[in-house]
């Protein structure tokens, strides 16, 4: 005798009266299930449903937790079929349901949490000050590298330049010997974001003049 979870899915146990086949379940397969015996009543296909508990007629047949169809009387064991059930499920109206929210408690202003942040020309809101070095193709992704950091190790300080967090280089892989269109709008896109980032306050933008993602 086979474990009923061995071939079939009970999705919320404590809820659902029904399972759902994992495989072909041929009728008269005895199955165990929790402490009782669950003989199949007829031919159950992978993915279909038969009834683990009785279901009276006009009851709601559950998964999930939730009903998908009205019982026309469902043995344990019964293969749930467009003849064992009825699709129309009786709907809850609104007034038969208790929609009761607490009031909203708004903070006072003075203790909403607040940042030091910059406020950037374009409204955007920045909490840190980055330089970028964005080559504009792959050619020059490693002058951009190097650049970077050169600039971070031998140049910049936090002493030197309390109000700059940092350089990063932005290297990728694209924007040379690529074809025409939907790539290079993309490559585009991506490295005007990076520009226009909030937390980038400073942008060093790198070509070697015959890319086709080239300044212009």
């Amino acid at each position: 005798m086979a474990n009923l979870l061995s071939v079939a899915l009970v999705v919320e146990p404590e809820i659902d009266n029904v399972a759902v086949a994992k495989t072909d379940i041929a009728a008269g397969a005895k199955l165990s299930y929790v402490d009782s015996t669950i003989e199949v009543l007829g031919d159950v296909p992978m993915g279909h449903r038969f009834a683990i508990g009785p279901v009276a007629e006009g009851q709601n047949i559950l998964q999930y937790g939730q009903p998908f169809g009205v019982s026309n009387g469902l043995s344990v064991g019964q293969p749930v079929t467009d003849q064992s059930m009825n699709t129309i499920i009786p709907a809850d109206r609104p007034g038969n349901i208790d929609l009761v929210a607490d009031p909203l408690n708004y903070l006072r202003p003075a203790d909403i949490p607040t940042v030091d942040a910059f406020l950037r020309d374009d409204g955007g809101v920045g909490i840190r000050n980055w330089v970028a070095v964005i080559p504009t193709s792959m050619c020059s992704a490693h002058e951009a590298l190097m650049i970077s950091m050169q600039a971070e190790n031998s140049i910049w300080s936090r002493e030197a330049y309390p109000n700059v967090d940092g350089v990063t280089a932005v290297c990728h892989t694209k924007g040379c010997g690529c074809p025409d269109g939907g790539s290079i709008t993309a490559t585009l896109t991506m490295l005007a974001r990076y520009m226009n980032h909030p937390n980038v306050a400073a942008a060093l933008v790198i070509e070697l003049g015959c890319e086709k993602t080239d300044l212009a």
